[in-house]
């Protein structure tokens, strides 16, 4: 009972803050992101990475990975797309990534106080991440042709 006390005390941990964010090397955080969405549904997922690959700040590192952790959680969950694309592009200036899925799209709430009376929470939880690294969060979806997703953090 101890030992698998401790497995689970170790995933939670890992959850938390995966270790791979330590040694970070963008490109094989996203493929893991991608297998992980992969093994878990049918959807297939490009990734493309723009520019030259660079850290960024701890904290801002954690939370980009945890927003778009949560959108391609999202996608999985709720989109019943067949394709997601990420697009990881590092310009001189910022880092902006962009998830578009071909799913069945929702109607945009145009206030956040909508967004939590529709259920919506992952992605209020989503734009407050963004808004405490000094980093932008739009989200563009259409009914019937999915959703664009676009993060820009400075860095």
């Amino acid at each position: 009972m101890a030992d698998s006390a401790l497995e689970g005390v170790r995933r939670f941990s890992q959850d938390l803050r995966p270790s791979i964010l330590d040694d970070l090397v963008w490109c094989r955080l996203w493929k893991g992101l991608r297998a992980d969405l992969e093994k878990q549904s049918v959807i297939a997922v490009k990734v493309g990475l723009v520019g030259e690959e660079r850290r960024l700040p701890p904290e801002k590192e954690l939370s980009v990975f945890r927003i778009v952790q949560e959108a391609l959680s999202n996608v999985r969950r709720h989109s019943k797309a067949t394709t997601v694309e990420v697009i990881i592009d590092f310009s001189p200036e910022a880092l902006t990534i962009i998830i578009n899925d071909n799913g069945q799209g929702f109607d945009m709430p145009q206030r956040t106080s909508d967004l939590a009376l529709s259920g919506k929470l992952g992605i209020i939880g989503m734009r407050e991440r963004a808004r405490l690294i000094d980093g932008t969060f739009l989200v563009q979806s259409d009914q019937g042709v999915g959703t664009t997703i676009t993060l820009r953090v400075k860095g």
